[in-house]
């Protein structure tokens, strides 16, 4: 629903807060009714982002028109296009569908960026104290030794940020290798070995 959607730092009710989100569906409504009746057949650009590319174009007349929303992330827009669309019937229900999907996997994505730096600066200490305390026998190559570091880091991750529970492997991934760098515990050369090893091993998960 709209007032779940976007906090204003004003007191706002619910009822305002549906009725502000309705009035700014009934303003996008004809100019998106426009906008896809102008899009070309057999569009090959997916929906999610031909919604982005309609909110851009229309940011500035929102704000204008919506003040307290100027500032307000994209999500909101997109999810009243979605909506929009299912109404209008200006694309299949798959497309839609789709879209709906692509526009849920981009707000997890924006949110674990946001969560990024305190994730990594996390995992600093956790992977030195694994290096300390977990008893490996030399000959077991570093690339093992991450893997078996990585299955409680990103239980961890997913306990204290929800975000990253839905966010694809290879950003937990990433953050987990950005660490370990940062860490500087082994070589980096020998790290990005390791990471080599390890993307190449789940290229296909």
């Amino acid at each position: 629903m709209f007032w779940n959607w976007f906090k204003k730092p004003k007191l706002i009710t619910r009822e305002q807060a549906r009725a502000e989100g309705e009035a700014i569906a009934a303003f996008l409504r004809p100019h998106w009714a426009r906008y896809a009746a102008l899009l070309p057949a057999n569009d090959t650009v997916s929906l999610s982002n031909r919604m982005k590319m309609f909110v851009d174009q229309t940011r500035q007349a929102i704000g204008t028109k919506f003040p307290d929303y100027k500032d307000a992330p994209d999500k909101i827009f997109l999810n009243m296009l979605v909506i929009l669309a299912l109404e209008a019937n200006t694309h299949s229900v798959d497309a839609i569908e789709n879209a709906m999907a692509d526009i849920e996997v981009a707000g997890t994505e924006d949110q674990v960026k946001a969560d990024m730096s305190a994730i990594v600066a996390s995992l600093g200490p956790k992977w030195r104290m694994f290096c300390q305390q977990m008893p490996f026998k030399a000959e077991v190559p570093l690339w093992q030794r991450i893997e078996a570091f990585a299955t409680p880091a990103i239980a961890g991750m997913m306990q204290n940020y929800p975000s990253t529970k839905a966010a694809p492997p290879g950003m937990l991934w990433m953050m987990i290798f950005t660490a370990i760098l940062e860490s500087k515990t082994h070589p980096a050369a020998e790290v990005n070995a390791a990471i080599a090893k390890l993307e190449a091993k789940y290229a296909g998960g």
